[in-house]
């Protein structure tokens, strides 16, 4: 019996050991775990959206679904609202349209009933590459930082979408900067 309760220790403990580190934005205080409504995390990189705006891109994906997790320090000066980011997002695709890299953008509004207080939302469709994609963007400022989900599939159907969104919004209202 105290064997069959040493290894049924032993193997909760060794599964939280292997449970993976969450990425900590210590600024923000936003804790983004391996797993996220399902989609698996990936490498987390720096990118700088524009000079003094630098901050991380953090991907999450499965079989159907790619997201970018964006964090970035902005101006408040210059960037004054959800608003203006999701805006700033549906600029950047009519240029990747006029590009080439686009064809077919259509631009949808979301309507206010299913909106979350402090949040902004937009999504447009496009094909690239011969495949029709569509994509959902979720942004919001807190604390100084641009927070904001790019989610892209091909099955805008598929359940991790809304799950993902909903454990994403959660984790991004209720941070808490830690310096």
């Amino acid at each position: 019996m105290k064997k069959r309760l040493l290894i049924l220790t032993m193997s909760i403990l060794s599964s939280f050991a292997l449970a993976g580190t969450p990425y900590e934005h210590v600024q923000t205080g936003i804790s983004l775990p391996e797993t996220l409504g399902g989609l698996a995390r990936g490498e987390v990189t720096p990118y700088e959206a524009a000079p003094g705006e630098a901050g991380v891109a953090v991907p999450y994906d499965d079989e159907q679904v790619e997201v970018t997790v964006f964090i970035r320090q902005i101006d408040p000066k210059k960037t004054t609202s959800a608003a203006a980011l999701v805006e700033e997002s549906l600029e950047a695709v009519k240029q990747l349209e006029k590009t080439g890299t686009y064809a077919n953008v259509k631009f949808y509004q979301p309507t206010a009933e299913n909106e979350t207080a402090g949040w902004s939302r937009g999504a447009y469709t496009a094909q690239a590459q011969g495949v029709i994609l569509m994509s959902f963007i979720y942004a919001k400022i807190q604390g100084g930082y641009a927070i904001k989900a790019r989610i892209t599939t091909s099955n805008p159907k598929s359940e991790s979408i809304p799950k993902f969104i909903g454990e994403f919004q959660k984790i991004v209202n209720e941070a808490k900067p830690k310096n």
